[in-house]
């Protein structure tokens, strides 16, 4: 509940088990990326250009990693730059390793940057598998950085834009039956990073597919209000998601849930973890796109969604105000991407 999230000992306070969990899984995440950008130097038997690679996919790492720890444990960079963030670490730990102080988020933000532009200076584009980190990804990232940036500095929009379309380059937005089948497959072709999870290998409870499958789930606790749910039109195919079950004695809140994580195989809950798509790419550019006053292409992006999404969908005039656009893309991008990781 929001209550145990907040206040007690599994909430955002200092010993909190939450609070824990997010701070040593990414900073474990950090110590790998910086123990490889050290050390594969080192490495006989390997091209330079397959060091660089490696070296620039940890340096993706390491950004993702202080991207969430920033956002986490301090409030967003436009309200303050210099607020104090959360340590940065850029060599292994060690036994003798001594704790550094918070830095800033402008400092953290630098490091990110830093390695990010690294890190798509030498990534390939191929990869093994959409587990890995290629220049999309990266691409992706920066992308949502720049997002986060631009609310404090306007004239990085643009790289916002820039970064959203890298990104999204050879993944197309998947059809309506495509999400229809729910969030389940990474090889869908719209979604470009994740972690794929073998159907031998059961995500049992802590999973999206445990919360939110109603029917396969193992928790499977999770509403949406009738204000969410009333904000989609009849013929828009993401409502076709939609369970309805009206009035449930005892519980006030359970009138919609949703099959947008539905488990792959029945009787086990299992399924890929998407962790970014070229939808949100759409979206940001839109967004970027209308902070920069371009109403006209910000509506344009809009409507590859909207459009795509509900047949019925009317594009908005060009008329529009620049707030009612912005407000009409967090709306869109609360009906596209509820529920997702990123």
């Amino acid at each position: 509940s929001e209550g145990a999230w907040e206040e007690n000992g599994n909430g955002r306070v200092q010993g909190g088990t939450r609070t824990l969990q997010i701070w040593d899984m990414f900073y474990k995440a950090i110590n790998n990326a910086n123990a490889i950008i050290k050390n594969v130097p080192g490495i006989s038997g390997a091209s330079q250009e397959e060091k660089d690679a490696l070296i620039a996919e940890a340096k993706a790492i390491r950004a993702y990693s202080y991207f969430w720890l920033a956002r986490v444990y301090q409030f967003t960079y436009a309200k303050n730059p210099d607020a104090p963030a959360v340590p940065i670490y850029t060599e292994p730990a060690t036994k003798q390793s001594q704790g550094n102080p918070r830095a800033s988020l402008q400092e953290v933000y630098d490091l990110i940057l830093s390695d990010l532009d690294a890190a798509i200076a030498d990534l390939p584009d191929s990869r093994i598998g959409k587990y890995r980190i290629n220049k999309n990804v990266a691409h992706g990232i920066l992308a949502e950085v720049y997002q986060e940036l631009a609310m404090e500095d306007n004239s990085l929009w643009q790289k916002a834009i820039d970064n959203a379309q890298a990104e999204r380059e050879g993944f197309p937005l998947m059809s309506n039956g495509a999400y229809a089948g729910g969030l389940n497959n990474l090889s869908t072709v719209e979604r470009i990073w994740g972690f794929p999870v073998p159907d031998d290998q059961t995500l049992s409870y802590y999973s999206q597919f445990s919360y939110m499958d109603p029917t396969g789930g193992y928790y499977r606790n999770i509403a949406l209000n009738t204000t969410f749910a009333d904000k989609f039109t009849a013929t828009d195919a993401r409502k076709g998601q939609f369970v309805y079950y009206g009035a449930v004695p005892g519980y006030p809140a359970l009138v919609y849930q949703t099959n947008k994580y539905r488990t792959r195989v029945a009787g086990a809950i299992t399924g890929d973890i998407v962790v970014m798509r070229a939808a949100e790419m759409y979206l940001i550019e839109a967004e970027a796109l209308a902070q920069q006053d371009k109403i006209a292409e910000s509506i344009d992006v809009l409507f590859e969604v909207q459009g795509l999404r509900d047949p019925s969908a009317v594009k908005l005039p060009g008329t529009t105000s620049k707030a009612d656009l912005i407000n009409a893309i967090l709306l869109e991008r609360r009906k596209e991407l509820y529920g997702e990781i990123g």
